[in-house]
This record gives structure tokens, sequence and C-alpha cells, in this order.
């Protein structure tokens, strides 16, 4: 944590931070000295790890750092909070969140483009300009999260290299700190738990995985028929 003179900043990602706050609402980053030496930290998560054990036990701010967000909040939070922050990990449910909710926008623009063709295929570049780089940085948290660097990304250039990429993608992250920082927007929570903060409850693994699969499917089928409906132009 930085002092400065509006106030105290994250050393991470430079946020401010409150005095009384042990972690960084934005990465997730510990604000207040070494986990391991923080009774509160220790009680809340074990020793040597950085996810809970009993969340229950975690302050409303702590909740809302490892807490899953939605499919739209999740989406609109790398946008908007993440666009080119390469700095943190990003975990598995949020990568996978975003790239479902990029692909459903893909197949509304691809399904736009079926009836006005040109438009279509412009809103569709547009769209893909503008994600492409919060696309990139959350690629390279992901593999942080798994303690890689984003240099790993070059390995799709290589044959086969893009499968084992896709297995470091889908693998889950390092439950301790590692050299990247600790693991955030991870944990799934019960409508109760996330009453708490005023939130809803945290998708399910399996809604994670339909909200890859059926955008992906949909959006296969629209470019298809814009292949097929061309041919025959």
């Amino acid at each position: 944590m930085i002092k400065g003179s509006d106030g105290m900043f994250c050393t991470k990602c430079g946020s401010p931070v409150a005095d009384d706050q042990k972690f960084c609402a934005e990465c997730g980053a510990l604000v207040t000295g070494d986990a391991m030496e923080n009774d509160a930290y220790t009680a809340a998560y074990g020793k040597n790890s950085c996810g809970p054990t009993d969340v229950s036990a975690l302050s409303n701010e702590e909740l809302e750092v490892v807490r899953g967000k939605g499919f739209i909040e999740n989406f609109i939070y790398i946008v908007t909070k993440k666009y080119a922050v390469i700095q943190g990990r990003a975990s598995r449910g949020e990568y996978w969140k975003f790239s479902g909710t990029a692909m459903m926008l893909f197949s509304v623009l691809g399904l736009f483009g079926l009836f006005i063709p040109y438009t279509g295929f412009i809103l569709m570049i547009l769209c893909e300009l503008a994600l492409f780089l919060p696309f990139l940085c959350l690629s390279v948290r992901r593999l942080h999260d798994v303690n890689k660097s984003g240099w790993w990304l070059l390995v799709s250039i290589i044959p086969f290299g893009s499968i084992y990429l896709l297995i470091l993608f889908l693998s889950e992250g390092q439950e301790t700190y590692n050299f990247y920082g600790r693991k955030s927007n991870y944990v799934s929570l019960t409508s109760e738990q996330a009453a708490r903060i005023g939130k809803t409850a945290s998708p399910s693994a399996l809604m994670i995985v339909l909200g890859v699969i059926i955008p992906w499917v949909l959006f296969s089928g629209i470019e298809i028929g814009n292949f097929i409906r061309m041919a025959y132009m």
C-alpha cells in the first residue's frame, strides 16, 4: 500500500483504498501487510491459502473481492475496470463468462448481419476491435492465475500449441498466493450470501459451461448461414 497526499493506494493496480481495508476491491491484492501475519486473514482463509475456508467469516469488502460475478456484470467489469490491465489474476470463471458473453454479442451482430449484411459486418468488425485489447489482457491475467507468464500466449503459434493453451485456460487457478497476487472473482455465492452485499447469486459451474457452449453453437450456426447465403448470391 502506498500513502499519498490524497490517501492510500494499492501497490498492485494503483486504485484508492481505505485505511482499514485489507484487500484492494479492484485487483484483490492484500494491502495491510504480510498475509501470513494477519490474524483476521488467517482465521478467514486458513494458513498458506488465498481462498476462503468459511465464506460467512468474510467481511462485505472481502466478499466483494472473491465473489463470482454474473455474466453481464463480469463483462461490464472487465471492459470498464480491466480494459488494459495485465497486472493481477483472472479466475477461470471470470475468463469463460467474459468469453461466453462476448460470443453471444457476436451472435446477435451476426444475426443482424443476416438481414442487413454490410451494416452487420461493419458492426462485427468494430466490436471485435473494441474487445481485442480487454480480451488479450484478460488472457494474460488468466495465465497469471495458473502462475504462467503472459508470454505463454505465444505458444499458440506452434503446432498443437493452442491445445495446450486451452488446457491452461481450463485449469483451476492456484489456491495460494503466487507471483502475480491472489485469487479473485471465483467464489460461487448463494442468494443469501450475495444478499449481504446487495448482489445476486453467482452463476453455477453448469451455468458457465452452458453460457459458453450455447453462444458458440449459435454463432457457428449463424456464420454457416451467412456463408451459404453468400455462396448463392
